[in-house]
């Protein structure tokens, strides 16, 4: 499994909001363990096989070593405008949601369209095992549009950022499947140079953009633990952060529980979302990568 599949909330249906929230917080404590991130190989930026699984229980603040603190404030200053934009009170909430066109039922499907544009499996014949020639023609078909759309698609820049996210987690799970690793870089760059003009990144820097978006689907799914359930993986899509962001978070286990604990969590009681609409399609990458590649790859495999 490449990117740590998890349950996601149910769709919202038409019972009453607390009978739903009732379910909703029953189920949060049927609601496994999210799987650990294995180690990262400083190559590819994969996840390397161990003999088990780890498994990622949220937890309290640890403080930092002493040693550590100067790298601390370092990472807090680089993501100072992340923190203060996040939203706090349900009324942030719908605010940032209008700002992005994410307050209704039609404007979420109007997200998802988009998401789900230049499919891997429209601009190929995906039909499992494709090889290697079909797959990079796919992945770099893949790369152009989504580079297109971060600078043309008026009104949608904030779902275009999410999806070079699903853009770099399809490349992940190709390189994982044993698509050539040169390959895989090779579309990273068609994907870079459509959005900036030109691409001057390494191998290690694109591999440090994969391991990122690893990073980003681990933290999505401790957000989920801690009592955001949708809005886990929804906040990062509102806040439309570039991928370059990411790779500057912190990685080491104290230094991320610090920046995990600075997300504020919801204003209601139980800290857990209210019944709403965007519960009824939660943002979550892996799904959207399934849409993507058709039959190329199941969703276990994803």
């Amino acid at each position: 499994m490449v990117l740590s599949v998890m349950t996601v909330p149910t769709s919202v249906t038409s019972s009453s909001p607390s009978t739903e929230l009732d379910d909703e917080v029953q189920a949060a404590d049927q609601v496994p363990n999210p799987p650990g991130i294995r180690s990262v190989s400083a190559e590819t930026g994969y996840p390397t096989p161990s003999p088990s699984l780890n498994i990622e229980v949220w937890g309290p603040v640890k403080q930092p070593s002493p040693s550590r603190r100067a790298a601390v404030n370092v990472w807090k200053e680089r993501t100072t405008s992340f923190f203060d934009g996040l939203p706090r009170s349900e009324d942030q909430w719908r605010k940032k949601r209008q700002g992005v066109s994410l307050l209704h039922e039609t404007d979420i499907l109007s997200v998802v369209d988009h998401l789900t544009t230049g499919r891997l499996s429209d601009n190929s014949s995906l039909t499992g095992h494709t090889a290697a020639p079909d797959l990079q023609g796919a992945l770099e078909a893949f790369a152009q549009k989504v580079g297109s759309n971060l600078l043309k698609v008026a009104g949608f820049y904030h779902a275009s950022r999410f999806l070079s996210f699903i853009f770099i987690a399809t490349c992940s799970v190709a390189l994982y499947e044993g698509h050539p690793i040169c390959l895989v870089n090779t579309a990273q760059r068609k994907f870079l140079t459509a959005t900036r003009g030109n691409c001057r990144k390494g191998d290690n820097r694109l591999a440090k953009d994969r391991s990122a978006v690893l990073w980003l689907l681990r933290e999505m799914q401790i957000q989920f633990r801690r009592g955001l359930r949708h809005r886990a993986f929804e906040l990062f899509l509102l806040e439309s952060k570039e991928i370059d962001f990411y790779t500057q978070c912190p990685k080491e286990s104290d230094q991320h529980s610090i920046f995990t604990n600075l997300i504020p969590l919801c204003e209601t009681p139980n800290k857990i979302p209210p019944a709403e609409i965007q519960a009824s399609l939660p943002f979550w990458i892996p799904f959207f990568g399934k849409l993507h590649v058709g039959d190329q790859w199941s969703y276990s495999t994803i």
